[in-house]
């Protein structure tokens, strides 16, 4: 209703000034986040975190353990006896971790109890020395066991190095050779042929003819191995050709051969060098995770003992503060009423003067002349407030609003003495009515001391401060109480009854 009647431009300006005063406001009553506010997120973070990496330690720190068994027993992971053997490593190093976890619980417990605060000073906590041994040996242990597992699950999981296949290589140059061998062995067939065909006919008889006792070849029978050699030429020459095309491949195949073996040997040591790298990385990765493993599991307990030392640290600032403002208020009420008891005891001895010039008659002379009895009147006087003096200064010392009344009646007394100091052995009556005088000084000191009743505060965590009533001292009690002890109480009691 309150924009009902402006513009839209005044209403968005309004509004603008509005969330502006808003956030300014905001700003001025921001106030810092303690450390529990402040890490609550990374406390949480570290509690889920820590659960999947304690199984991944199990899983790293049992293959290192299976792949010892492997080697001595020479058994395979795919096998039923292998999965049951790697089964049983991951059921102990489940049982490890779950022991480490247990001791950093029971010794970040046992330290936080016993952090605590005296007084003004912080007093750190105790260490279990012999749980902590336990703790950092299977801690140096796990983290041993978890990344020397990855270096050989990385080594031995390693993708093989994409070598050069010969055979695909030099296919064509085989199948090319084989031909030329095929070929080969074709003509060395024909030429078997050959040679035997024209052996046979020289050797028979029916190719020669008899004259005068001696054999001649027949004239049809020429032509035919001069046939058979020119064959033989043809098939030779062509059988030249198929081995020197036998012997070009065969060497072009060696030389592709030995290129690709040194090509394959370049890869196999280039690949055993990068997973010897990938290896170490993977180990090194891991070793991080475990160190980051046991910072979690610590952090829960460090993140307690962050809180615990921030509130103790506020509790002794709070007792500090509270001492102070304790301490200016006993000096300002002491200023106070030092400056109220000096004006009554000073109208004190005034009146006691008075009342012993009143009742003693002028007329009497016990001895002395009136320049003497003033001048012991002065002396007396000067006695009382040197004494007064001297008490009140001791009383500021001992945090003391008052003095004693059994000091006050020693001064009082002592007054009186030195008034009548002499007069008393003649006179009783002037004695009587003098030692009058102290009762109503110490009814008034009495009704002074009562006064001084302080209001207890508040410690944060120890109970009550409380301040004597009779003796003035300062003490811590479960309860209010307005004397320090039973002692001073009595004696409280006493001086009120006398």
């Amino acid at each position: 209703m309150q924009f009902a009647n402006l513009s839209q431009k005044e209403q968005k300006n309004k509004l603008s000034a509005i969330n502006k005063e808003n956030f300014i406001a905001d700003l001025l009553s921001a106030r810092p986040k303690d450390y529990q506010e402040r890490n609550w997120f990374y406390h949480q973070l570290s509690i889920i975190l820590s659960y999947p990496l304690q199984f991944i330690s199990i899983l790293a720190g049992s293959y290192l353990l299976f792949d010892l068994a492997r080697f001595i027993w020479h058994i395979e992971l795919d096998t039923l006896f292998g999965l049951g053997v790697y089964f049983f490593c991951m059921l102990l190093f489940f049982g490890i971790e779950t022991l480490r976890r247990w001791l950093v619980n029971t010794s970040g417990y046992h330290y936080l109890a016993t952090f605590r605060r005296e007084q003004s000073q912080i007093i750190q906590g105790e260490w279990l020395k012999t749980k902590m041994y336990i703790l950092v040996l299977i801690s140096c242990i796990l983290v041993t066991s978890g990344t020397f597992g990855a270096y050989q699950y990385t080594k031995h999981n390693k993708p093989k190095a994409a070598t050069i296949d010969i055979k695909n290589l030099t296919a064509s140059l085989e199948n090319k050779i084989k031909t030329e061998r095929n070929d080969v062995e074709k003509i060395d067939r024909n030429l078997k042929d050959i040679l035997n065909a024209k052996k046979n006919t020289i050797a028979d008889k029916k190719s020669y003819a008899i004259w005068e006792g001696k054999e001649y070849l027949l004239p049809e029978i020429k032509p035919r191995l001069e046939n058979y050699d020119k064959q033989l030429q043809a098939l030779t020459s062509q059988r030249e050709k198929h081995q020197h095309l036998l012997h070009q491949f065969e060497e072009q195949r060696h030389q592709k051969e030995q290129k690709a073996e040194t090509k394959n040997t370049q890869i196999v040591a280039e690949s055993e060098y990068s997973t010897e790298i990938y290896a170490g990385a993977c180990a090194g990765i891991w070793l991080s995770f475990e160190c980051m493993l046991v910072f979690l599991l610590s952090y829960s307990w460090s993140y307690k003992y962050g809180v615990k030392r921030e509130i103790l640290l506020s509790q002794i600032d709070m007792k500090k503060k509270a001492i102070e403002v304790r301490s200016f208020q006993y000096e300002e009420k002491n200023q106070n009423e030092i400056t109220h008891n000096d004006k009554n005891l000073t109208q004190n001895i005034v009146l006691n003067t008075i009342k012993a010039e009143k009742i003693l008659p002028k007329n009497v002379n016990f001895g002395f002349s009136e320049n003497n009895f003033k001048s012991s009147q002065h002396k007396s006087q000067a006695k009382e407030e040197v004494k007064n003096e001297i008490g009140f200064k001791v009383s500021n010392e001992n945090r003391m609003t008052n003095i004693s009344p059994k000091n006050e009646k020693k001064i009082d007394n002592e007054v009186a003495v030195l008034e009548v100091e002499m007069p008393t052995n003649k006179i009783s009556k002037p004695q009587i009515i003098i030692q009058e005088v102290p009762v109503e000084v110490i009814r008034e000191v009495f009704i002074e001391k009562e006064v001084r009743v302080e209001v207890a505060i508040k410690d944060p965590d120890e109970g009550f401060l409380i301040i004597c009533s009779h003796c003035g001292k300062t003490e811590t009690k479960k309860r209010k109480a307005k004397f320090c002890s039973d002692k001073c109480r009595y004696a409280a009691w006493k001086e009120a009854k006398n």
